[in-house]
């Protein structure tokens, strides 16, 4: 797409087949393009991923976002927060790919009825994945804590962080 002639590139038409052939350009068309439901769905449906190049409204609209995850559970990161804690776009990015968990709201990380519903869905969520979620949890704490206490204390301590090992 990008040896394209200015011209090539700025055509509709070109712009509509490139997307159909790989919906990752997405991210090379024009805002016209990138604001047309359609063509974002056909472009998610194809890349969830491609979510991250959708403009605000779109990138905020149920059916965009839950395109997205279904193709790629990742793709709830680029989501807004709004949708990190609706419980149906949640779900269905951890039927695609339950390290999703990882972008949901921190109220779905311990939540039984959500592992239940995986459950019931024929879904697995290793207990090393779930125990690999919640010690990256705690190391980013940890992180948290130790530059707090460096700013309140205008430490001169190396500001190297240590992370434990579990």
């Amino acid at each position: 797409f990008k040896k394209l002639s200015i011209g090539m590139q700025n055509d509709k038409d070109v712009q509509i087949e490139a997307i159909k052939a790989n919906g990752k350009l997405l991210a090379f068309t024009s805002k016209e393009i990138k604001n047309n439901k359609e063509l974002v769905l056909f472009a998610v449906k194809q890349n969830g991923n491609t979510l991250v190049h959708v403009p605000k409204p779109l990138a905020d609209d149920r059916d965009v976002v839950l395109a997205a995850v279904q193709q790629n559970g990742l793709s709830l990161l680029f989501s807004s927060q709004r949708y990190k804690e609706d419980r149906d776009i949640v779900f269905q990015a951890l039927t695609n790919n339950c390290t999703a968990l990882q972008f949901s709201a921190d109220k779905f990380h311990n939540d039984i009825e959500m592992l239940s519903l995986l459950k019931k869905a024929n879904i697995k969520i290793t207990k090393t994945q779930w125990y690999q979620h919640q010690m990256n949890k705690l190391a980013a704490l940890e992180i948290m804590i130790d530059d707090t206490w460096m700013r309140e204390n205008n430490s001169l301590v190396d500001k190297t962080i240590k992370i434990k090992k579990f």
